[in-house]
């Protein structure tokens, strides 16, 4: 799914971010499961990405959309309204929400200067883009940004919320992007995936 590309989520991180992770390994269950479709892989239960060092417990309901192999995992997307969507799920969608993680090839050394470099690409091309709220916050107890967004898109405003995070040379984001009016239920959907967003050792598999 070269979707996520689409982000230019690469930013050259710190060389290192000090922290204590919990790295355990997710204990397996059978309430786990991924498969593919014709045009994408889809996961329940857990997503993980062992080369970039994390996983996210999937609530009940929810359907992670991926990439289909042999294409480069970097993370997922889940639709709304509906989060257990089996359709394909898109970035050409108006409502969903984004997982993901990318090695940087920018020269950004601080997870500020990786806020802003981010809240620049987002408004680009984007009709009364305004920044509507910036603050630190935490990432499975690892230093964050969250940022919030609006602009103007051809069916009404868009809100879109990002947090993120910067650990050993990766970037890390969760986004959502949604309507003005629906953004309460969506971001209640939002929100649980960031609470079940754990660290994980880098490159285990």
């Amino acid at each position: 799914m070269g979707l996520f590309h689409t982000f230019r989520l690469s930013v050259l991180l710190l060389a290192m971010v000090s922290v204590v992770e919990a790295q355990q390994e997710p204990v397996q269950t059978s309430k786990w499961k991924s498969w593919e479709t014709d045009s994408e892989s889809q996961f329940t239960g857990r997503y993980a990405n062992c080369d970039y060092g994390f996983y996210v417990l999937l609530p009940k309901g929810f359907l992670a959309h991926g990439n289909h192999s042999p294409s480069p995992n970097h993370g997922f997307l889940i639709g709304l309204p509906d989060t257990g969507i089996t359709d394909v799920v898109s970035i050409d969608d108006k409502r969903f929400i984004w997982v993901n993680a990318e090695y940087n090839s920018f020269d950004l050394s601080s997870l500020n200067g990786a806020a802003e470099w981010r809240t620049k690409i987002s408004g680009e091309g984007k009709k009364e883009f305004k920044v509507l709220r910036r603050e630190n916050t935490k990432l499975n107890g690892l230093a964050a940004k969250l940022i919030r967004y609006q602009y103007e898109g051809s069916a009404g405003t868009v809100i879109e919320e990002e947090v993120i995070a910067l650990r050993a040379g990766i970037l890390y984001e969760i986004g959502l992007r949604t309507s003005a009016g629906d953004y309460k239920q969506d971001d209640d959907q939002f929100l649980k995936v960031i609470g079940n967003f754990r660290w994980w050792r880098i490159h285990y598999c």
